[in-house]
């Protein structure tokens, strides 16, 4: 029997079995079960169905664990009613509303690739999911300038936009926004919209700029949470911050 902070960790699966001393030590995981509230929650067990890995069987560490689908065996402390506890475990995310002005005019910066759950491309603002270091600042840089190829300065240059939880009915992933505006060159902005962007041999990404004035119509298009959250809370920033100034030049 394994246990993480006295509570019950079972499975059926032997891929899941052979993997859980793993599994127990890895931050996404830990963070999870740190996350459960028990002055609320009556948790019997936590049953784990499967797993998946960012890296080969051959070298498993805490630090790769994926994804993990798994059920909460619990109960309301307040109702004694059970709780819906199926959960898809794929940790924390960053997601950054990106305008670049170059000659007056000022862009959002779009990125394009497939995305297979979807069946074809889609359009979303720059993203990535956050490592088991936690940086989730850092994450956000590092994303933008493999995603886009801009570099957008230090990331305690971002403006924070707080967190959200996109799914929270079945996944426990919350994704925290940013928000910057960068000066680029002509040049540079051609350059961004000539390469095809990624790190990654399975990433394809193009970048779209989208004109600030009509981005508010072009996100019914997008159909991305993470940009109409992003533009909600940067609109409320500039209301809240009338003349505080966002900018910085990559020129």
């Amino acid at each position: 029997m394994y246990q993480i902070n006295n509570i019950v960790v079972k499975t059926d699966n032997h891929l899941v079995e052979s993997h859980m001393d793993a599994i127990l030590k890895a931050p996404k995981f830990i963070n999870f079960v740190q996350s459960l509230n028990i002055e609320k929650l009556d948790i019997d067990h936590i049953r784990i169905d499967n797993v998946k890995w960012f890296c080969g069987v051959q070298s498993i560490s805490p630090e790769k664990l994926g994804f993990l689908y798994l059920e909460v065996v619990a109960k309301d402390k307040r109702n004694g009613k059970p709780v819906a506890g199926v959960v898809f475990l794929r940790g924390s995310a960053v997601a950054i509303h990106l305008e670049l002005e170059c000659q007056g005019q000022i862009y959002v910066a779009i990125t394009r690739q497939m995305r297979l759950p979807t069946g074809d491309d889609c359009e979303e603002i720059p993203a990535g999911m956050v490592d088991a270091s936690d940086n989730v600042a850092g994450v956000a840089i590092k994303e933008v300038e493999e995603e886009t190829g801009i570099k957008i300065g230090k990331a305690s240059e971002l403006i924070n936009l707080g967190r959200y939880f996109p799914s929270q009915g079945g996944c426990d992933e919350w994704i925290q926004v940013y928000y910057k505006r960068v000066k680029i060159s002509y040049q540079q902005m051609e350059e961004v919209l000539d390469k095809t962007h990624g790190v990654d041999d399975n990433e394809s990404i193009r970048v779209k700029l989208i004109p600030l004035n009509d981005y508010d119509d072009y996100l019914d298009l997008m159909m991305d949470s993470k940009a109409e959250v992003a533009w909600r809370r940067v609109q409320n920033y500039h209301r809240k911050n009338p003349t505080t100034s966002s900018f910085c030049s990559i020129m």
